[in-house]
């Protein structure tokens, strides 16, 4: 059986530098490039020189490969399997001493090496930040599986990608430290966000996110253009947690007239149809209102208009610096998405499948007292579960009534139509300002 491409790769590159080829590097050369991003806008001859001159390591699982507080002589890129990032916090011992001792004994735990941030697969570039910045390592890494790693020493990283890689952290800084949402960071948390960004280019109509696929990421977007278009009649089934949510809290947002004039054959055509609802550009985000709001799936879709370039954001990294470490920063987001949300409200030319996006945008603009309503609707569900309280009827209103009076908390109030309906007309308000604003400011005629 002939030999794959990639028991290939590894033979030239197991074998001492001196005795791999021309040959031998420059067929080896397409296969990096489409191997790695980092790689793929490198010229041809630095890749010829990267494959002449990295170094091969194999490591088995639980293997070590970068201790934090060592010094950096060193970047990695994943060939095969997966490895994860762990960070210790500061401690009064000496982290190297510390790890020295971990790493001593026969079979150390893992949560020893501190907080578990991410893992990643084949692909993966690691150990550049001790050489960008020429400091110490940042984080220990471990091998979650046996991995094969192509290794570049500091004198070829200097010569082949530093020039990527600095660039590439320069834009990075720079993004962090113009955009507003986190101009109240320290510096070490600025640093741990650069590190977990990363950069990744899209070409013209690729699909960044696509409308009922599950949320990962944020992408704020450093370059370019992208195109938010969304199908509003596949909310219902895309969206059972968000429905399930308004049919129990808010049925008031569910509307089931169709528009005046309009056939039913004609109501259903027009519904089918994928609204282009705005353009992005840069320092915008795209998947924030879901992450934000919790939503597990994607509201829209978003295509790329142009070649542009993003900084990717994972759940994870989102919800360990900014929901835990700066909650301001998420309430900065949500103002952000909040204006967003009533310019999309007021884009949508279907009235009746908007149900979705007004009970997100709702959330956005008082979520404390929705979660509060929510909260005590449940409460007094379990105690009557007979009684519809949000039903017209005079019965339904004597027993909010009694259920009031009884109640311990007397400044509590028992949520009816009145408090649904003043949502809606705080939302209509707010919409309404917003657009005299824009009207005078000019943009919008």
């Amino acid at each position: 059986m002939a030999p794959s491409v990639y028991d290939k790769v590894i033979a030239v590159i197991s074998k001492p530098q001196e005795q791999r080829t021309d040959f031998e590097c420059h067929d080896l050369v397409p296969w990096i490039r489409k191997q790695n991003k980092l790689f793929s806008n490198l010229k041809h001859e630095i890749l010829k020189d990267l494959i002449k001159n990295c170094h091969f390591q194999r490591s088995r699982a639980n293997d070590v490969i970068i201790k934090q507080g060592d010094i950096g002589d060193a970047m990695y890129a994943t060939l095969k399997g997966s490895v994860s990032i762990y960070i210790l916090p500061e401690m009064e011992e000496n982290v190297c001493q510390y790890l020295d001792r971990i790493c001593s004994k026969p079979k150390p735990e893992r949560n020893l090496f501190g907080q578990h941030i991410f893992s990643q697969q084949e692909g993966f570039v690691f150990g550049d930040v001790a050489l960008i910045r020429d400091c110490t390592r940042t984080a220990s890494v471990l091998a979650d599986e046996e991995c094969d790693l192509l290794v570049l020493n500091r004198l070829l990283y200097n010569r082949t990608v530093r020039e990527v890689l600095n660039l590439e952290w320069q834009e990075k800084t720079q993004f962090v430290l113009r955009n507003p949402i986190f101009k109240e960071w320290s510096p070490k948390h600025r640093k741990q966000l650069v590190i977990s960004l990363r950069k990744e280019s899209y070409q013209f109509g690729a699909v960044i996110a696509r409308q009922g696929q599950p949320v990962q990421n944020i992408y704020f977007i450093l370059k370019g253009e992208v195109e938010v278009s969304m199908d509003l009649s596949l909310h219902k089934s895309q969206q059972p947690e968000l429905w399930t949510e308004i049919e129990s809290n808010f049925a008031e947002l569910i509307s089931t007239n169709r528009p005046n004039g309009k056939t039913t054959h004609h109501d259903r055509q027009r519904r089918s149809r994928v609204q282009k609802i705005s353009l992005l550009s840069s320092n915008e985000h795209i998947g924030s209102l879901e992450i934000v709001q919790d939503i597990s799936k994607h509201l829209d879709t978003t295509t790329v208009a142009g070649e542009v370039e993003l900084l990717v954001l994972d759940r994870k990294h989102y919800e360990r610096l900014l929901v835990k470490k700066h909650p301001q920063s998420v309430e900065s987001l949500k103002k952000e998405l909040t204006i967003r949300q009533l310019l999309v409200l007021s884009r949508l030319y279907h009235p009746t499948e908007t149900t979705v996006m007004k009970y997100v945008t709702m959330k956005l603009l008082n979520g404390d007292m929705s979660s509060k309503l929510t909260h005590q609707y449940h409460r007094q569900r379990r105690r009557h579960p007979m009684i519809n309280r949000y039903n017209e009827s005079e019965i339904s209103r004597k027993v909010r009534t009694r259920l009031h009076m009884n109640s311990k908390n007397t400044a509590t109030i028992i949520p009816g139509e009145n408090s649904k309906k003043m949502f809606l007309n705080q939302l209509e308000y707010e919409l309404q300002l917003l657009m005299i604003h824009l009207r005078k400011n000019g943009n919008i005629h």
